[in-house]
């Protein structure tokens, strides 16, 4: 049943940065940032492999807030985020439609785990993104 609600929830789940990396100054990044089991992929397979990669951590870790359920709340946020030149996850920005979804996208960010960083020239640099995260209660939950 988990990957029946992953599925429904990974058509709604999106990394925002599907072309050319940059940081936040807007200069082009060579190298995407890694999960460790995306160390060993080449650099054509990293982003897929980072998009998949934190595709399978969220599934592992997404709960449909219980308050949220229990008022039969859906809605949306989305959380800006920067993975900092340590690897490092830092939380930029969380918008939400509802104070429970903001809190949890928060938290299921939060998670992540240390990263390789992004590099432009050999060198660690910060990237953002955003990941929008859509709540949708169905026959499912």
């Amino acid at each position: 049943m988990k990957n029946l609600i992953f599925t429904l929830l990974a058509m709604f789940f999106t990394i925002v940065s599907y072309a050319q990396l940059k940081d936040p100054d807007g200069n082009l990044i060579s190298r995407y940032p890694k999960f460790d089991k995306c160390k060993d992929v080449t650099e054509e397979e990293a982003a897929l492999c980072f998009k998949t990669q934190l595709n399978k951590f969220i599934n592992r870790h997404f709960i449909y807030p219980k308050k949220a359920k229990e008022k039969g709340l859906q809605g949306k946020a989305i959380v800006s985020f920067c993975i900092n030149a340590q690897g490092k996850v830092e939380i930029i920005n969380v918008s939400a439609t509802d104070k429970i979804f903001e809190e949890n996208a928060r938290r299921l960010i939060e998670k992540l785990p240390q990263l390789i960083p992004a590099e432009e020239n050999g060198i660690p640099t910060p990237i953002m993104f955003a990941y929008p995260i859509n709540y949708t209660l169905g026959n499912n939950f």
